[in-house]
């Protein structure tokens, strides 16, 4: 309307035009007004998918890592360890392990499941799966901070916690740093942002303690500073000084400094890795993970890299697209100084570490370049946030509705097949499986010489695993002779020969493993055990009492090394040590529900031996009536053969 028809109009009319004259213009992108409903909505929806999708974790074991880090580890056992274990490095237990890495709360929290749980797995995992949780609800608690759409929000959590790129870190509990520093990170940014918004002291106590547990979980937190500072500079105003500008990020860069000095306290000079410039590794690593993010995958993307493959022309081009994208989409968010390059520093800033540290410690990567879903986990986190705001900024309806109905297809689909792909972490058995399916995937002409030697590795254990100890051997001598030499072949073809009751060549090979061991010692205490166990079936008594003891300090305890060490102190002779550690066999039996009547005889027998009356009366009245006793033989048979082998867990633990 001109002025001249306002002034023609009634007067309502007119104080209505006006007031809506004065009215600042709305996006058509803001969103409505929203109801509680979608506060709940952010935590709900998020947490029932992540713990639907993970629910069969909690039978799972611990494997990989988890074995000497947790199962064997016996300075991981009461209250009285917390103290040793969060000022020592992760890796610090009886197997004899150090890495530079410093990650307490991992090794608490591992303390406090073991206790609470008295040998089960499930709390691991129940936790594990917990935290996850609470990172895909950061995701949607996140995005709708920085200004996405409810809906998007909530989507954004839900697709987090069904994306592929989990699978690994919620699904191995070793992977335990990278859920909870992801979380804690997410959580940290959210206390900082709606502090800027509401500048309360119940944010600020929540974005120091997210970013205390990211700090505790992992070192790479210590990027989360230069995050909050570029976010800082995106939300500056013209007229503001510097120092007002970059003080909501004092308490982090305090935080951050005294982690730093307090892992140098811990580590000492280990400062962690070398740092080394590749530019091969850097573009492979960086488009490789940038693909990986791209929505809509319902398998990962992200495996160790032959270099053969790397330099290829084809996937160097897409990845150098692949990156310029992401360099134009960073440009252009930091000049609308959107929240959007806050997000996208901080994606690099988390995968930066991992392709430029020097050694990894990551087995099977020579001629590769090792990448990971656990390294890429917090950047699809920040992602769902990303795609949240973006699709919230939508102005057309169709767009908006194609997209949702793409999200709502996607979930169905990953609904459906997720338990599955969740399965291959149950065991040692079906990693086993999906690394030999990842070695299928792989063509011929791009498979190393390690690739190879890997998969008659695994052949080894497969083999071993179903209790075909003879084919195991015979395995081992047709593998290609370059392969024979690996210190992981050497050890499955020893524990073949000690299986297959090949005493004499299990000692022989055993004896060359001593004395040149394998720089991981991971599989010290197997090694150990079994060697226990065939001098043990040769009558050399003495050398296997020195090698069940060290088996048993390095926290394999298993209800067989207690039966093998009272046969070896019984023939030293050692009446009332052999006594005792059959009473031990008999008790670890009784856990686990086995019959342990020929332990408790055994034991009665040592101690009449060794003139103790009283204690072998005892241990007869605990053997049972004659009636029911078990046959008089001094030791039950051997765990299952799958139990003892190099990459699972012996079933019974005292």
């Amino acid at each position: 309307m001109t002025e001249l028809q306002v002034a023609k109009a009634t007067p309502e009319v007119a104080k209505m035009i006006a007031d809506l004259a004065a009215q600042p213009a709305t996006p058509s992108s803001e969103p409505p007004p929203v109801s509680k409903w979608w506060d709940w909505a952010q935590v709900v929806a998020p947490t029932a998918a992540a713990v639907w999708a993970y629910r069969s974790s909690l039978h799972f074991g611990l494997i990989a890592d988890a074995r000497f880090l947790i199962v064997e580890n016996t300075k991981l056992r009461s209250w009285s360890d917390l103290w040793p274990n969060v000022t020592h490095d992760y890796f610090w237990s009886s197997s004899g392990n150090t890495i530079p890495y410093w990650r307490p709360l991992t090794k608490a929290s591992w303390l406090a499941e073991t206790i609470a749980g008295a040998g089960a797995t499930w709390p691991f995992h129940a936790m594990q799966v917990l935290w996850f949780a609470m990172a895909c609800v950061g995701v949607a608690v996140l995005a709708r901070t920085l200004g996405a759409w409810p809906l998007w929000a909530v989507l954004a959590g839900v697709v987090a916690a069904l994306h592929p790129v989990a699978l690994e870190p919620v699904g191995l509990v070793m992977a335990r740093s990278d859920v909870v520093a992801a979380a804690g990170a997410l959580w940290a940014l959210i206390g900082f942002a709606r502090q800027l918004q509401d500048p309360k002291l119940r944010w600020l106590a929540l974005h120091i303690a997210g970013l205390a547990v990211a700090l505790a979980s992992k070192e790479a937190a210590v990027t989360l500073p230069v995050v909050l500072l570029v976010w800082l500079l995106q939300v500056r105003d013209r007229d503001q000084t510097w120092r007002a500008t970059l003080m909501p990020a004092l308490p982090a860069l305090v935080l951050a400094l005294g982690y730093v000095v307090a892992r140098r306290v811990v580590l000492g000079d280990r400062q962690g890795a070398e740092i080394a410039f590749d530019p091969l590794r850097m573009l492979a690593g960086a488009g490789q993970y940038a693909l990986g993010l791209l929505p809509g995958r319902s398998e990962s993307s992200i495996h160790n890299l032959p270099l053969t493959m790397a330099i290829e022309p084809l996937r160097m081009a897409a990845w150098l697209l692949a990156l310029a994208s992401w360099g134009l989409w960073l440009g252009w968010s930091l000049r609308k100084r959107c929240p959007d390059a806050m997000l996208l520093i901080w994606m690099a800033l988390s995968i930066a570490p991992v392709l430029m540290v020097k050694q990894l410690n990551v087995p099977g990567v020579d001629g590769k370049i090792a990448l990971a879903d656990r390294w890429l986990f917090l950047a699809m986190l920040a992602m769902q946030v990303l795609l949240a705001l973006v699709v919230s900024r939508l102005r057309h309806r169709w767009l908006a509705r194609t997209g949702f109905v793409a999200a709502a297809v996607w979930t169905a689909v990953r609904l459906a097949d997720i338990d599955a792909q969740v399965a291959a972490y149950a065991d040692d058995a079906s990693l086993v499986a999906l690394e030999d399916r990842q070695f299928a995937a792989t063509p011929l002409e791009h498979r190393t010489q390690q690739d190879r030697c890997r998969f008659a590795i695994r052949t080894l254990i497969t083999l071993g695993q179903r209790g075909d100890f003879a084919e195991v051997v015979a395995a081992s001598e047709r593998a290609e002779p370059a392969c024979r030499y690996a210190a992981e072949f050497r050890f499955n073809r020893f524990v073949a020969l000690v299986e297959n009751r090949q005493y004499s060549l299990g000692i022989a090979e055993g004896r060359r493993l001593l004395a040149d061991p394998p720089a991981d010692r991971r599989y010290a205490a197997s090694l150990r055990f079994l060697m226990g166990r065939a001098l043990v079936k040769t009558s050399q008594h003495a050398a296997a009492e020195s090698m069940l003891r060290e088996s048993l300090k390095m926290g394999l305890q298993t209800c067989e090394s207690a039966q093998l060490l009272a046969q070896a102190l019984q023939a030293k002779p050692d009446a009332a040590g052999a006594a005792k550690w059959y009473e031990r066999a008999a008790a670890c039996l009784a856990k686990t529900g086995q019959a342990n009547a020929a332990e408790w005889s055994a034991a009665a027998r040592q101690w009449q031996t060794a003139g103790n009356r009283e204690r072998a009366l005892r241990a007869i009245e605990r053997s049972g009536p004659p009636s029911v006793r078990d046959p008089p033989a001094p030791v039950m048979a051997a765990p299952p053969a799958s139990d003892l082998s190099p990459t699972s867990n012996p079933a019974s633990h005292m």
